[in-house]
């Protein structure tokens, strides 16, 4: 049995994103990313795979600023849900007190 070349970047960012936009119009995933495999198969993500060929890369500096702004972000949200239990906590204390 012939081995499977393995897909590029491009064309499984294709097939995702196809995946996706068959899902936007109504189909349930298990069928979305079939059909998008077989259009894979049959040739028809060709222009869209070139297409994302064309996407230039990100530079170091790009994705660097990236992952600062996803871990602020994170830390921006752990820091909100520490106060919010701080806050059920206190207002669960208070619940008990009033209705002893």
């Amino acid at each position: 049995m012939a081995k499977k070349r393995a897909r590029t970047i491009s064309e499984d960012r294709a097939i995702s994103q196809t995946v996706d936009r068959l899902r936007m119009e109504g189909l349930e995933e298990t069928r979305a990313v079939a059909a998008a495999f077989r259009m894979y198969r049959d040739g028809e993500l060709d222009r869209l795979i070139s297409r994302q060929e064309e996407i230039p890369q990100k530079s170091e500096q790009e994705v660097q600023i990236e992952r600062d702004m996803i871990r602020e972000m994170g830390e921006r949200i752990r820091r909100e849900r520490r106060k919010r239990r701080l806050l059920q906590a206190a207002l669960a204390g208070l619940i008990s007190q009033v209705t002893k």
